[in-house]
């Protein structure tokens, strides 16, 4: 399989438009979406047989005059969102892929730009569909191609999950691993819920038809401003304005949730942003207005103890679940010969856990059962899952200890948490001023604002400081390059000392290092990262961001059209060490595919890194 530029202007392949085929097991009325990209196949057999194709007639779907032709359909989980009966043109089979584009109603559930998509086949002579005979990414204004498809191939293609157990039923699939009578074209008295562990378990039942219910309560108990959550259990439905809506009706205002790189945002006009359908692996920002006990119950069941989670190299914003209840922080992430080789830290909602030269320091001892966590991974290709090869056996619960860093802070040194949060770990600060000592407290200040405090620590104190984001409890706080001030509260006299300290300028998950004795302040990055594009899609401006280890004599940041053109060159000069930002403005280029491409040299050895983003206009 491969993925080709879009050749072909002029195809206006439409799916939909009211044509749909009359047979086959799956839903095949796909509304048109002003959203579309194609998936082109060149040769798909069954059996080693040619499939019973249609006409073409200038669209995506063709005619079948024969009525038995076979139906080649695109899903997006139970969705279809593109089909055809197998028409050619060229000798090449065009199927229209229609996204979710914000605007066309009823479509919401429909893929996003990079989303995977699977291909369904449906043998119209033998009754029989194929399901997931193919898989791929695909993305607006662009086509993939996948070479081709013989059903039986290398045995993995025919149905691996349930189908239909009845002969003479019209949808009669031989090729099952299992009965699932959800499959059949008729209705059977004796099908219902098989499996005991299920809410709405049927004993009189003797084949499963697929509908068992598996329910998980859970509760957060929210404080007012901003919590850092998980939602680690599945909803019958999903999407994020039923959601929150729900837990208003519980008597608190929520004014914002936000992801990684998403949110959704209570306006004056309603709800607005692009979280749209809540993910059981991700963490979320959460602002409501009052503290509340949040009962939640997940329809369809919790995740599994030992899924693997979908991660990347750099920061990840993941929710906790191994097992029920609280997990030592190292035994989560695998041991500390694990972590160590793999995370650089992981952060809570004001707390962390750092892997330092030292070793590992920080006040996030425990993590919490359904509470989301900033992990930073350097392996790129690493497998993420809590507790990695442990998993099957999480270690027994832990007492719910409040890992919360400002649990034994006094009020008037405690200040409210933000989503835009940096961390600095302070070594041998008593160098400054020896009559710091325990019972004392280290306090910074943005314009004498308390942005951040924690009790001092012989060895090594972790400040969170925290940044100004859209709640209105945190104006004032530190913006990207304020550089806080650091104090601290002798607690023997109660007077608040000015140690004259200006901090390394703040940046959002930022963690510095400063070992006083030796005067040395290092932002705690080991490595180049080149961050996701924001926006990506975008139209028509994007921001890159970079970090950089060390201080380079030459570094080019350029952008690449889909066929390998240059098209602009944004950096290509000495650079500080440090984390950077730059927009590209795509004002006057088409649509279309684009790479950014980060070239540096560290000790004689050249290294880059790519990354794709997607101009929608």
């Amino acid at each position: 399989m491969k993925k080709i530029s879009l050749i072909f202007a002029v195809f206006y392949f439409l799916s939909g438009m009211g044509l749909a085929p009359d047979y086959g097991p799956t839903d095949y009325n796909v509304i048109t979406s002003t959203s579309q990209g194609f998936i082109v196949i060149d040769d798909i057999s069954i059996w080693d047989e040619p499939i019973v194709n249609g006409i073409n007639n200038n669209t995506a779907f063709g005619i079948c005059p024969s009525l038995d032709c076979d139906i080649i359909a695109v899903m997006y989980g139970d969705s279809c969102i593109g089909w055809s009966y197998g028409s050619t043109s060229n000798d090449q089979l065009f199927i229209t892929v229609n996204f979710n584009d914000q605007v066309t109603a009823d479509i919401s559930h429909y893929p996003n730009s990079g989303d995977s998509v699977s291909i369904n086949i449906f043998d119209t002579s033998e009754g029989i569909m194929y399901y997931g005979v193919d898989e791929t990414a695909i993305f607006p204004l662009s086509q993939v191609l996948i070479d081709s498809i013989n059903v039986i191939g290398d045995g993995d293609y025919f149905t691996g999950d349930g189908g239909c157990p009845f002969y003479n039923d019209l949808y009669f699939n031989p090729f099952s691993n299992y009965g699932d009578c959800s499959l059949c074209y008729e209705s059977y008295s004796n099908c219902a819920c098989i499996d005991p562990e299920a809410m709405n378990y049927t004993s009189s039942a003797i084949v499963n038809d697929n509908t068992c219910e598996y329910g998980f309560h859970f509760t957060h108990n929210l404080s007012f401003g901003n919590n850092l959550i998980g939602l680690p259990g599945y909803y019958e439905n999903s999407n994020t304005i039923n959601i929150m809506d729900s837990l208003i009706s519980m008597g608190t205002n929520v004014n914002f949730i936000l992801g990684q790189g998403v949110g959704l945002f209570n306006t004056i006009d309603g709800w607005s942003g692009n979280l749209n359908i809540v993910d059981p692996f991700s963490g979320y920002w959460l602002n409501v207005n009052q503290s509340l006990d949040w009962d939640i119950y997940f329809e369809l069941g919790t995740i599994d103890n030992c899924n693997i989670y979908e991660t990347s190299y750099g920061n990840n914003l993941l929710a906790f679940k191994w097992g029920s209840g609280n997990a030592l922080t190292m035994d989560a992430l695998g041991g500390e010969a694990f972590a160590t080789e793999n995370f650089n830290f992981i952060l809570g909602q004001g707390v962390g856990l750092f892997n330092t030269i030292d070793g590992w320091a920080g006040n996030l001892n425990f993590l919490e059962e359904g509470k989301g966590y900033w992990v930073n991974i350097q392996n790129s290709s690493l497998e993420f899952k809590w507790g990695v090869d442990n998993c099957d056996t999480p270690p027994e619960l832990q007492s719910l200890n409040k890992s919360n860093s400002l649990v034994n802070i006094p009020n008037e040194f405690q200040f409210s948490q933000s989503t835009e949060q940096a961390f600095y770990l302070l070594k041998n600060i008593n160098t400054i001023n020896n009559e710091i000592e325990n019972g004392d407290y280290l306090l910074t200040y943005n314009n004498n604002i308390l942005v951040g405090s924690v009790i001092y620590n012989n060895d090594i104190s972790v400040l969170p400081v925290m940044g100004r984001d859209i709640s209105s409890q945190t104006i004032g706080y530190c913006e990207t390059n304020d550089r806080p001030t650091l104090k601290y509260f002798d607690h023997s006299n109660g007077n608040i000392i000015d140690l004259n300290i200006r901090l390394k300028p703040f940046d959002n998950l930022q963690i510095v290092e400063i070992n006083f004795e030796k005067q040395n302040e290092t932002t705690y990055q080991s490595q180049f990262e080149l961050y996701p594009a924001y926006p990506n899609p975008f139209n028509p401006v994007t921001t890159i961001r970079f970090a950089v280890p060390e201080t380079l004599h030459a570094m080019s940041l350029q952008i690449y059209d889909i066929n390998g053109r240059l098209t602009k060159s944004l950096i290509d000069s000495q650079i500080e060490a440090g984390i950077h930002t730059i927009e590209w403005d795509a004002k006057g280029l088409p649509s279309g595919t684009y790479f950014i491409r980060l070239d540096y040299k560290i000790k004689n050895q050249s290294n880059h890194e790519i990354q794709k983003i997607i101009l929608l206009k």
